[in-house]
C-alpha cells in the first residue's frame, strides 16, 4: 500500500506511524470484501487484525513466525509494552501457530494457551537429495582430503559471522569454511577470504539452486548468539536445509537443534567459547563426519513440509467447519 508515513525516518514512533496508517487503509480496502479469516504474521500488525476481526467477524489466527517479545530489539520500555499488548489481543485469536516445541511452551505458560499448534520452517521433503555435488570442491581446487564447511544465509553478528571467521582463520589448511549469502558482514567477510586460503565467499544464489550448492560441502554450520530468548529457542529454516542437503550440522547448544540433533545423531552441539570452538573445529576427523553423515540421510525422512503444510491446513480446516456452523 502507498502509505505517507513511509518518508518518515523509520524510528520507533515513526513505525507506529506507519503501521497505524497502513491498518487504517487495511480496514477501509479489504473491510468490503467477504474475508472470513485473517492470518497475523506479526505482534506489530496484531492491533489491526484484531480490531478487523472484531469490526467484521472473521478468524482470527495469530502466525508468530518468532518470539517477537523475547527478541535483542525488544527492550525496556519496548519489551514492557510488548508483552502487555501480546498478553491483551492473544485472547482474541481463534489459532495461536508458533515454530517449535519450546516456544509454544512459552505461550503455553505465559498466556495459558493450550491450542498452540507447532508448524515448523522446513524445506519439501521432495528436495532431499543423496547425490552430491561438486559446485565448490572443484571451483574451488580442494582436494578430497579437504575438509569444507559451509555458512549460508545472512551475514551478522547475532550469527556469530565474525566468531566463525576468527575462528577458522586459526585453523588448519584443511579445513575449508565458505559463506554462501550476503549481509551487513559481507566486506569482512570478502575481506577474510582474501587474507585466508581456507575461508571462501560466495555470493547468494536463487533458492532453486541452494541444495545443489549446499551438498558439495561436508558440514553446515548453524551457529547463533545467546543473547534472547528467541534465539535461544530458534529451529531455523537453515538447520533443516543442511540435513536435507544430506550435511551434518554444527549448532549451537540451544535446546531445540540440540534435542534434534541429540535424537539423530546428525551433528554436534558447538562449544560456546571461542577457544573451544576452534579447537574442536580443528579436531574433527573424517571418520565421525562421515558417521554423522550418515545419520544426517537418515533423518531425511522425519521432516518435511509436506508433513507441516498439513499441519496448517488442518487448522483453516478446523476453521472453516466453525464458520460453516454458523
Amino acid at each position: 500500500m502507498p502509505l505517507k508515513s513511509r518518508k518518515i525516518p523509520q524510528q520507533f514512533l515513526a513505525r507506529i506511524s506507519c503501521i497505524s496508517e497502513w491498518g487504517i487503509k487495511l480496514l477501509i480496502e479489504y473491510g468490503r470484501l467477504p474475508i472470513h479469516i485473517v492470518q497475523c504474521h506479526s505482534l506489530s500488525c496484531l492491533p489491526v487484525a484484531v480490531l478487523f476481526k472484531r469490526l467484521y467477524g472473521s478468524r482470527l489466527v495469530y502466525d508468530c513466525h518468532e518470539l517477537e517479545t523475547e527478541t535483542v530489539a525488544s527492550k525496556g520500555a519496548r519489551r514492557f509494552v510488548s508483552k502487555a499488548l501480546e498478553r491483551a489481543l492473544i485472547t482474541q485469536a481463534d489459532r495461536v501457530l508458533v515454530v517449535g516445541e519450546f516456544i509454544r511452551r512459552w505461550y503455553e505458560e505465559h498466556y495459558g494457551r493450550g491450542d498452540v499448534v507447532v508448524v515448523r520452517n522446513v524445506p519439501y521433503r521432495s528436495q532431499n537429495t543423496l547425490d552430491r555435488g561438486n559446485k565448490f570442491k572443484h571451483a574451488l581446487g580442494l582436494s578430497p582430503r579437504d575438509m569444507l564447511f559451509i555458512y549460508q544465509g545472512v551475514f551478522t553478528l547475532e550469527r556469530k559471522t565474525d566468531l566463525l571467521l576468527r575462528t577458522f582463520a586459526e585453523c588448519s589448511a584443511d579445513k575449508h569454511v565458505v559463506f554462501m549469502g550476503k549481509g551487513r558482514l559481507q566486506d569482512m567477510v570478502m575481506h577474510y577470504a582474501d587474507r585466508y586460503s581456507n575461508i571462501h565467499y560466495q555470493p547468494a544464489v536463487l533458492p532453486e539452486e541452494i541444495i545443489a550448492y549446499t551438498s558439495s560441502a561436508d558440514v553446515g554450520l548453524s551457529i547463533l548468539t545467546d543473547d534472547c530468548l528467541n534465539h535461544y529457542y530458534c529451529l531455523p529454516n537453515k538447520f533443516f536445509e543442511y540435513l536435507t542437503a544430506g550435511l551434518p550440522v554444527l549448532a549451537s547448544d540451544f535446546p531445540e537443534m540440540g534435542a534434534f540433533i541429540d535424537e539423530h545423531g546428525c551433528g554436534w552441539r558447538a562449544p560456546g567459547e571461542e577457544r573451544e570452538l576452534a579447537a574442536f573445529i580443528a579436531g574433527l576427523t573424517w571418520e565421525e563426519v562421515n558417521e554423522k553423515r550418515r545419520n544426517a540421510l537418515a533423518t531425511q525422512g522425519s521432516f518435511g513440509w509436506e508433513d507441516e503444510a498439513e499441519k496448517l491446513l488442518a487448522v483453516y480446516r478446523g476453521l472453516q467447519r466453525e464458520i460453516g456452523n454458523h
